[in-house]
């Protein structure tokens, strides 16, 4: 017998309904997780955000300078308003011992809290006294003792972006890979869509861009040129300023350019070769100008800012074209944060974009730190010391070459945000003490309103948003009248001299008598007879009219017999001597060559000035002076060379 067997073809109803069901199964796990999933990610964002804000709380704790400080810690500014929510900022400070510390708890949290919706940091703090732990050295200052100046934290406000690569070899010959872009005699590309230009050390190029696309930096001019300044008094050029360049981008990637880039134009001679060098980059939508003039009773020419260029980048020129000159304007520009607004225009890089943002990482105000001078003696006892407005005011208690730049908001320490003009610094002759230093300074800076050695912006536990500029110390002080009297001994011969603050005194027998003005609260008293000197200060001189009173004990100078060099002089020169406590011409000996002169004086700086005529001078300082009464020195040849350049 044959079976045939029935052979079924297709899918069945009861099949299709059984992968209907699994399938349908499937989806409804698939969205019920896509909801868990797009939760998750957001309550991610929000710990996330809630973590920076408990990080830059305990980092603020951490930067506190001083000790007043760190006995009562500031507390946080609460609430944050972040980008999904606000939060809710707690701090707890518990004092331990063995050694004597603190420990910090922050907490942070949001949507009413729990397990879930908390960060809680933990922290244990040590005040450290900044002279024990900052490299002087770094910062300018003797290397070795003395009172330092404090960090100067960037809170991630901007960076340095100046970028190099070699494109040439040892024998000055192209790299593989780099060539000539076309058209161009000193710009080069190596392939990576970049463009260099040569530095003329035929090793390196930095990195540039075509200018154009570029906008003018404002009014902000670029100090390092020597184009903007004139070729023979070194003055800067009031007409036809070359400016920095800047635009705003996005590089966050969340809406708004919060972003700027800053830019200086590349010259070949005294054309511009249409590149322009990215110098720095901002990341707070702002940036803020610290502006100013470096003064000086001396020259400029090794003088320099002080700043960290990862914080900053300054633009200044001490001795533009080869020309001598006492005094430069300098800025500096630092970052900003416009988290907080307010609104401000693209085209204005020193306001805020118009809509106001930042990236997330910058911290609150952007830039705190220092700005200073470099090549000056912050011991005041080596070579030369700096006036600030603790000078003028008779306040001061520490030599210093730096000028600290931050915000307290409620007692915490956050940038500035920020800018300021008017912020000058102002160099004197080396002085053994700070009483000397304000007398000083008291008699050579006049009306100048010098800020002080702390620019301190205070806020009340509001949000640090940016605000216009700071002109302040651009208001000229107002002289205080003084009458000062005292008596002199000591004396041999006849006084010959009575001076305070550069007047003349009256005499009465030995007792003196000075009038005058004066915007300081201390002056130095200066008498002479023909083989003698002496001084005194008075100080704390605060109302108007104020009076005081000091002796003078007269004593012989010390003579210094010096001789020097001369160079680039082609005829003859008349070289004169200016002492500051005598006042009067002293003629020296000299020919085209070479000069000596013979000072006897109790003064710590003197400066030699040649004269060939009113276009062609020269001069050169003498300064850390420091014989003994009597004294005869005899100086080393290299200690002052006139050179007529």
């Amino acid at each position: 017998m044959t079976f045939q067997k029935n052979k079924q073809f297709g899918v069945g109803l009861i099949e299709v309904l059984i992968t209907t069901v699994v399938i349908a199964l499937g989806l409804l796990a698939v969205a019920s997780m896509q909801g868990t999933f797009i939760s998750s990610s957001g309550d991610s964002k929000t710990r996330a955000e809630a973590l920076i804000i408990a990080e830059r709380q305990m980092e603020n704790l951490r930067n506190m300078m001083q000790s007043g400080d760190f006995t009562t810690l500031p507390t946080p500014t609460s609430p944050v308003v972040g980008v999904n929510t606000s939060f809710t900022v707690g701090q707890a400070v518990s004092p331990l011992t063995s050694p004597n510390r603190k420990q910090i708890t922050v907490t942070v949290n949001w949507g009413g809290g729990g397990d879930d919706k908390e960060i809680i940091l933990t922290s244990e703090l040590v005040f450290s006294d900044p002279k024990a732990s900052v490299s002087l050295s770094e910062l300018g200052d003797s290397g070795s003792g003395g009172v330092g100046q404090a960090p100067s934290p960037n809170q991630n406000a901007s960076e340095s972006v100046e970028q190099q690569i070699d494109i040439f070899d040892s024998n000055s010959n192209l790299l593989s890979g780099v060539s000539l872009v076309t058209g161009e005699t000193n710009l080069y590309t190596n392939g990576d869509g970049n463009m260099y230009r040569d530095d003329g050390n035929n090793i390196t190029g930095t990195l540039v861009v075509y200018c154009t696309g570029l906008s003018d930096f404002g009014s902000e001019v670029d100090l390092i040129t020597p184009l903007n300044y004139d070729a023979t008094t070194g003055a800067l050029n009031t007409s036809n300023l070359i400016k920095l360049k800047a635009k705003r981008l996005n590089l966050d990637g969340i809406a708004g350019n919060e972003s700027i880039e800053l830019y200086t134009v590349n010259y070949i001679g005294t054309t511009a070769d249409g590149s322009c060098t990215l110098q720095h980059r901002y990341f707070g939508g702002v940036i803020i100008p610290i502006k100013g003039t470096v003064h000086t009773l001396f020259d400029l020419d090794d003088i320099k800012i002080d700043f960290n260029k990862e914080d900053m980048f300054c633009v200044f020129n001490p001795q533009p074209n080869g020309v001598v000159i006492n005094e430069a304007p300098y800025a500096c520009y630092v970052g900003g944060n416009c988290v907080s607004g307010p609104d401000g225009t693209d085209t204005d890089f020193t306001t805020c974009p118009s809509t106001a943002v930042a990236d997330a990482k910058v911290g609150f105000g952007g830039f705190r730190g220092n700005v200073g001078l470099l090549n000056v003696d912050d011991a005041g006892g080596g070579k030369e010391s700096i006036c600030f407005g603790e000078e003028i005011a008779g306040t001061n208690t520490i030599f210093s070459t730096a000028r600290k730049y931050k915000t307290l908001n409620s007692g915490v320490e956050q940038g500035i945000n920020q800018s300021f003009t008017c912020q000058d610094f102002f160099i004197v002759g080396r002085q053994a003490n700070v009483s000397s230093l304000a007398a000083e300074c008291a008699a050579e800076t006049g009306s100048l309103n010098l800020p002080p050695k702390e620019v301190v912006r205070s806020l009340t536990n509001v949000s640090n948003t940016v605000a216009t500029t700071n002109t302040s110390y651009c208001l000229s002080l107002t002289p205080r009248s003084y009458t000062l009297t005292g008596t002199i001994s000591n004396v041999t011969g006849t006084i010959i001299t009575v001076t305070a603050n550069g007047i003349s005194c009256t005499l009465s027998g030995n007792d003196y008598t000075c009038q005058g003005a004066s915007s300081g609260t201390s002056l130095q008293v200066n008498a002479s007879t023909a083989t003698q000197t002496g001084s005194c200060i008075i100080s704390g001189l605060l109302t108007s009219p104020a009076t005081g009173s000091c002796n003078i004990a007269l004593t012989t100078p010390p003579t210094y017999n010096i001789s020097g060099v001369i160079t680039g002089l082609n005829g003859g020169a008349t070289v004169t001597v200016t002492d500051s406590i005598i006042n009067t011409p002293i003629t020296c000996t000299s020919d085209t060559i070479s000069y000596s002169c013979s000072i006897s004086t109790n003064e710590t700086s003197i400066r030699i000035y040649a004269v060939k005529n009113s276009q062609s001078n020269a001069t050169c300082s003498i300064i850390s002076l420091s014989g003994n009464a009597g004294e005869t020195i005899t100086l080393p040849a290299s200690s002052c060379t006139l050179d007529f350049q």
